[in-house]
């Protein structure tokens, strides 16, 4: 018979391996100690070998942001388990100022003509519809010239109660009011669907 190495059980005070990582939950917000929990952040910290924080140093300011934002607005610790991936691959990605400008434009562009066009579609309003196409026909919004280019479509989403703050992307994304007459199995599988895509955008900044 096979015997099986047991995962030695997660130790505060060492670095948390991938397979230890397996064995415990993300958890909303932050926490005073590892043994009270850890979200994504403290989870790269302790992964890093850094002292518990939300704030290593290491990590890129503009990664770190989008990612706080996103472990506190998902709906519980089942949807924060698609976040695991993030965990090591967020280590020592602070880099300069340019790549954290490409990282910015990046995250304004996934919400832009990603983000927004598929809570359109999943709204399903008539009225809206149109505006979606549009967004998704926009160039790709790598620098500030692209960015003006699509201040005026922007413009209109603003008048349509659609906010559209770069800054506070991914925030906003997964903070809209879905107030639609879908069966909650659907909406589950689109929500984590939106999730997988996000983590497949940080992965790739993450490289930068």
């Amino acid at each position: 018979m096979k015997n099986e190495t047991a995962v030695p059980t997660p130790d505060p005070r060492m670095p948390l391996t991938p397979e230890q990582l397996a064995l415990i939950p993300l958890r909303h917000g932050s926490h005073d100690s590892r043994e009270d929990g850890v979200c994504l952040l403290e989870a790269e910290a302790w992964a890093a070998g850094k002292p518990h924080t939300d704030a290593d140093r290491d990590v890129c300011p503009v990664l770190a942001r989008f990612c706080r934002a996103l472990n506190d607005r998902l709906a519980d610790d089942a949807e924060r388990e698609l976040l695991k991936p993030l965990v090591f691959k967020l280590i020592n990605t602070r880099r300069s100022r340019d790549i954290e400008i490409q990282r910015i434009y990046a995250i304004g562009d996934w919400f832009l003509r990603d983000s927004v066009p598929a809570y359109l579609d999943l709204a399903a309003v008539a009225e809206l519809l149109p505006f979606a196409t549009e967004l998704r026909a926009l160039p790709a919004i790598v620098d500030q010239a692209t960015a003006e280019a699509a201040r005026e479509v922007i413009a209109r989403a603003l008048d349509l109660a659609i906010a559209l703050d770069l800054a506070l992307a991914l925030a906003l994304a997964l903070d809209l009011d879905l107030d639609l007459d879908l069966p909650k199995k659907n909406l589950r599988m689109w929500r984590d669907g939106r999730v997988r895509s996000i983590v497949v955008l940080i992965s790739r900044l993450c490289e930068l």
